[in-house]
């Protein structure tokens, strides 16, 4: 069994995955302007969503389990705990952007004091900084959720299904998800917030996109783990430079969610993971996104590889490539 997002990584990009999920590779951002002083994207990406659940953890219907969220407290280990005082009776509710705006500051201090606490010796500009970023992503999201009519119904929420996609096998999908709300017609609403500015990215969001499998694995997860109805899933994005605010998807087709999964199984017990991501990329920059296409080798002579690949409709590259023209064409 494999997390969500690695699916993802996997039918995005096999040689992607191959570095971050087989051999682990661990490579920094190099251009974070933060990583110099100790704290690197992702720790500047917990703070955030651990701003954003704090923010709304009043308002959820169902109360998060500390296994659940960032429980803090584990000596040696970046976990931002929990703040104590919550305010109470607002479950199920929908925020006022002055209840939000009043607990902004609070919920960043928190956070800060924490983040300078354990890095010893952190400096005082990039506290600063870290501050400024807190408070635009928090004023963004704020803003965005005025606009939003969901109601939350679980935050951070860990999900763990058997799926049967496929006559042939069942897979086994977990992933944690950072909110689930109720819609005004019942049925709900998935979302994953990103931090980044960029969203051209994540295209539609959609899983015909080739790159976006987390929304359609999380939807039939929910469904059958939760018994939840989902009625989307998509990306709430909270960069005071992204732009829509949000981006998501119907609930997705089984049966081709299936087709796509035995092809990736497929891909991954031939332990041929080819790099593909550069070949549907229509930007200028070749794999832009991708911290590990230094180790890719010569990428100008991957696409004759694929093509070759392609005259064998055995090879792992072959089924991937159809895989990949027969979404494209659904």
């Amino acid at each position: 069994h494999l997390s969500v997002t690695a699916w993802e990584r996997l039918l995005s990009c096999p040689r992607q995955f191959y570095f971050q999920d087989v051999a682990r590779i661990e490579v920094p951002d190099e251009e974070d302007p933060i990583l110099l002083a100790g704290v690197d994207a992702r720790i500047r990406g917990q703070a955030i969503h651990h701003l954003l659940f704090e923010l709304m953890r009043p308002y959820a219907m169902e109360a998060p389990e500390p296994t659940e969220a960032h429980p803090g407290g584990e000596e040696g280990r970046f976990s931002i705990p929990w703040i104590v005082d919550i305010p109470s009776g607002l479950s199920g509710r929908m925020p006022a952007t002055t209840e939000l705006r009043a607990r902004l500051a609070a919920i960043s201090v928190h956070i800060v004091t924490y983040v300078s606490d354990f890095f010893l010796g952190i400096d005082e500009q990039t506290l600063t900084r870290l501050r400024g970023e807190l408070f635009a992503h928090g004023e963004t999201f704020i803003a965005s959720q005025a606009e939003y009519e969901g109601r939350v119904r679980c935050l951070e929420k860990n999900v763990r299904a058997p799926l049967s996609l496929s006559a042939s096998r069942e897979v086994l999908i977990r992933g944690r998800l950072d909110r689930i709300d109720i819609l005004p017609d019942g049925r709900h609403a998935l979302w994953d917030y990103k931090t980044g500015r960029s969203v051209d990215r994540y295209g539609k969001a959609t899983f015909l996109a080739l790159d976006h499998l987390q929304g359609a694995l999380y939807s039939l997860a929910v469904e059958t783990a939760l018994g939840y109805e989902v009625a989307e899933a998509g990306y709430w994005f909270t960069h005071p430079e992204a732009s829509p605010a949000r981006l998501s998807e119907p609930r997705a087709d089984g049966s081709l969610l299936g087709r796509c999964l035995d092809v990736l199984i497929a891909l991954h017990q031939s332990g041929d993971f080819v790099p593909t991501r550069h070949i549907r990329n229509t930007n200028e920059r070749p794999c832009r996104y991708c911290r590990y296409v230094a180790l890719c080798g010569d990428l100008e002579k991957l696409e004759d590889r694929i093509a070759e690949a392609k005259e064998d409709p055995d090879t792992p590259e072959a089924a991937l490539a159809y895989l990949q023209l027969d979404l494209k064409s659904v």
